[in-house]
Parts: structure tokens; C-alpha cells; sequence
């Protein structure tokens, strides 16, 4: 039996312009930034769920996983 997902708390996702992402998450989809840094936004998505976008080669590793 498959558990209920009530929703994801965090999303990570990676970009290669901080600015741009921006004009789309909050300009064109209107979420609402929490966190403004070199390296990472992160936005307030729905209750209890957070968006994070990092840049693209600022972490100490960019990896991706595949089960």
C-alpha cells in the first residue's frame, strides 16, 4: 500500500541565471521570496512547501542521483 503525500517540503532545482529564474518564479508565477543570496533564492510555494534555486556551480557538488 502506497503511503498519502500531503505534499513536498522542499524542491531543489538548479539554473544558470539567479535573476532570470527570478523574473519567472515570483514575476510570472508570483511566489513570494524568502531568501535572496549569492549562490541560492529560495520561495515561499504553498503552505509548509519551499522551492530553492540554486546556481548552477556554486554548490560543492552539483551531483544528480537516478534510482
Amino acid at each position: 500500500m502506497r503511503p498519502s503525500i500531503k505534499g513536498i517540503f522542499e524542491t531543489p532545482v538548479y539554473v544558470d541565471d539567479l535573476a532570470l529564474s527570478h523574473a519567472f518564479y515570483h514575476g510570472l508565477l508570483g511566489f513570494e521570496r524568502m531568501i535572496e543570496g549569492d549562490r541560492l533564492h529560495a520561495y515561499n510555494v504553498a503552505p509548509a512547501q519551499t522551492l530553492i534555486v540554486f546556481l548552477r556551480g556554486t554548490c560543492d557538488e552539483d551531483l544528480w542521483i537516478r534510482g
